[in-house]
């Protein structure tokens, strides 16, 4: 889901913006939930408890706390957060640019600029969620799920067993990672491995064969039937 906060105190053309974006979103299949704010101190108490947004589209000129000042105050939380700027004039683009504003819209021009800014921030948001990051103390490593054959349970560590013979380590739970990989598409084979499900070539008896370096995995007879129904359902995609 894509959480929106548009802050405008032209409640006429907010409603103009906000539907914009559900059609966008609509048309995109993406799932939307949108909160309009007529001041941006409204929005800052939300934040204040932890109510983030994925995309702050503001208005530059609303009274007491622009959308500059805004933005400013948005970054000192999440340094990373998507701000879109809007305005009638050209002469606030430099300072929406020097608060690290992802875009500057003319309002006469937002029925074509936000739905491009949205399906932008969409793609960027979408490849992320399609990597696992390994931290340590002293590197991070970021893989694409595709990349990853299999997982395996190592005393207090996770082994990544991955396409193009590498194997990384992160001292973790293989629950705590299952937690954070498409679970449509990796699955449990026994208490100790997870198979990306992309990579199975087969399923025998009680084992599964990866066709990327003919490693078979044994399959516990607990998880044989859910097994076979979820490579299935995979392969008939």
């Amino acid at each position: 889901m894509m959480r929106i906060a548009i802050v405008d105190d032209d409640m006429e053309f907010a409603g103009k913006a906000e539907k914009t974006v559900v059609d966008y979103c609509r048309e995109a299949g993406e799932e939307i939930s949108v909160s309009r704010f007529s001041e941006g101190s409204l929005l800052l108490r939300e934040l204040g408890e932890k109510r983030n947004y994925d995309v702050y589209i503001l208005d530059v000129e609303v009274p007491e706390l622009d959308g500059l000042d805004l933005a400013r105050k948005i970054r000192e939380t999440e340094e990373d957060a998507n701000i879109v700027i809007l305005s009638g004039f050209e002469k606030y683009a430099l300072p929406a640019y020097k608060v690290r504003a992802c875009d500057y819209i003319m309002k006469d021009k937002y029925k074509d600029e936000i739905p491009s800014v949205l399906d932008r921030i969409r793609k960027e948001k979408l490849s992320r969620d399609e990597c696992y990051s390994i931290q340590t103390a002293t590197w991070v490593k970021r893989m694409r799920f595709d990349e990853i054959l299999y997982l395996e349970k190592e005393k207090k560590y996770v082994v990544f067993y991955c396409t193009e013979g590498q194997c990384y380590r992160e001292r973790t739970t293989l629950g705590e990672v299952y937690g954070q990989l498409p679970q449509e598409r990796f699955i449990y084979v026994n208490k100790g491995c997870i198979v990306n499900m992309k990579h199975v070539s087969s399923f025998r008896k009680d084992e599964v064969g990866l066709n990327n370096d003919g490693v078979i995995h044994v399959v516990s007879r607990g998880m044989l039937s859910k097994v076979r129904e979820e490579l299935l359902r995979y392969w008939r995609k």
